[in-house]
């Protein structure tokens, strides 16, 4: 992957990035299609939006990429430099369990928190090549779920229940939270704890940055929260893929995958509206989509997918614009 630097000369970088923008202004002035998050329209059926929650479910999702390289003693010295509202500690690392034997147990995909009110389940996004195997499996199965993250959310799935299950965790809300890949296996759980353990109340879900990978919205209940910022692509990929005007002839039999929860977008002046309709995100994608004639091959819109996402897509990058520009000590690699 070439670097962010490389990124900055790119001819296409302007041009996305303007559609982006040019759009996000237009669609909030002309037709309407965002409401503050703290906004007191008494019409309004959205559900409050807790920015300071969002912020610290997303640190605790960067803390679950570095589980995947430090061990849990590491991780809890630097889980005590996030300023959590209740406190909490760390109660593991959740691993895929009885799956393939070729898939390597000992990379965390999540850890397992606990407050005094809460349990918590943190997942992180794509690390390794094995990770990246799971993207690549992109055709439905037969719940019409992605195949691959159908396939993690299985093997994630004792593990999750395990923890929410025991005694000192059977009382408390669940809060759950994922990146990218970890934000769709976080919709898969947040919806099959719903259906087969309704009495396990799930207090809020937030992903950020994750694909679409259901054929049929999810029933995620009133408080799933799926955030994104103006520019990262990787939400429409699959529909941005469809539409490279033959460039990719194996994106033209990917399966239409719909976004589940209720839409947050994050604006680069740190504001947050909510995606009231999807109305945005087709104009949104469409507008970036007018770059796409000017592409003359599949590097093409690969440099330009690949480069958006070494920035904008990055966890921290949404943490970031999350807390106003900063980003908390110790969450660097």
């Amino acid at each position: 992957m070439s670097s962010s630097q490389d990124w900055n000369k790119h001819p296409m970088r302007h041009k996305v990035w303007q559609a982006c923008r040019t759009y996000t202004r237009r669609t909030h002035h002309l037709f309407n299609g965002f409401l503050p998050a703290n906004s007191s329209n008494p019409e309004s059926v959205l559900p409050r939006f807790d920015r300071p929650q969002a912020l610290q479910l997303a640190c605790l999702c960067r803390l679950a990429y570095i589980a995947a390289n430090e061990d849990i003693l590491a991780v809890r010295k630097r889980l005590q430099l996030i300023p959590l509202t209740e406190g909490g500690q760390l109660d593991g690392y959740l691993y895929v369990n009885d799956w393939v034997d070729t898939y390597p147990r000992s990379t965390a995909h999540g850890i397992f928190l606990s407050t005094p009110h809460h349990v918590i389940i943190a997942l992180r996004g794509s690390h390794n090549l094995n990770d990246w195997l799971l993207n690549f499996l992109v055709s439905a199965n037969a719940n019409e779920i992605h195949s691959g993250v159908g396939q993690l959310a299985e093997g994630l799935w004792r593990p999750v229940i395990r923890f929410v299950m025991k005694p000192q965790n059977v009382a408390k809300p669940i809060l759950i939270a994922g990146h990218s890949l970890g934000g769709a296996v976080a919709a898969l759980l947040t919806h099959r704890l719903q259906q087969e353990h309704p009495e396990r109340k799930i207090h809020a879900a937030y992903t950020y940055g994750a694909p679409p990978i259901s054929c049929q919205p999810l029933d995620l209940g009133t408080h799933f929260f799926r955030i994104r910022t103006v520019n990262d692509l990787i939400p429409d990929l699959f529909q941005i893929l469809s539409s490279s005007n033959g460039l990719l002839p194996f994106a033209l039999s990917l399966p239409s995958y719909q976004h589940s929860g209720t839409g947050i977008l994050i604006h680069e002046n740190y504001e947050i509206s909510w995606i009231k309709h999807d109305r945005w995100r087709k104009q949104h994608l469409a507008t970036a989509l007018n770059t796409l004639p000017q592409m003359q091959s599949s590097s093409d819109i690969t440099t330009v997918v690949s480069q958006t996402a070494n920035r904008m897509h990055q966890l921290i990058y949404y943490i970031e614009l999350l807390n106003y520009g900063v980003v908390p000590a110790g969450l660097s690699a």
